[in-house]
């Protein structure tokens, strides 16, 4: 799953296996939301945010169960 330039979506629910990077949001990708999703096998890494942001417009993440994401915290293992 890859945005770009997205705002506002919410990834949610999501089992990913067997994929070449999982989740992917680019750098001007802001106020988006993944949560409880389950990636595994994944040929890099399970979930990239390029640009995790800061303050009111940065992207959130919680309860992801992986095992390799940038930044490392967005994985619950």
């Amino acid at each position: 799953i890859r945005l770009e330039e997205s705002s506002d979506v919410d990834l949610d629910f999501i089992i990913l296996m067997d994929s070449g990077a999982g989740i992917y949001l680019d750098e001007e990708s802001l106020d988006n939301e993944v949560f409880y999703n389950i990636m595994f096998r994944n040929e890099g890494t399970d979930v990239t945010f390029a640009n995790p942001g800061e303050g009111a417009s940065s992207n959130t993440f919680g309860n992801n169960y992986c095992t390799r994401s940038v930044p490392a915290e967005i994985c619950t293992t």
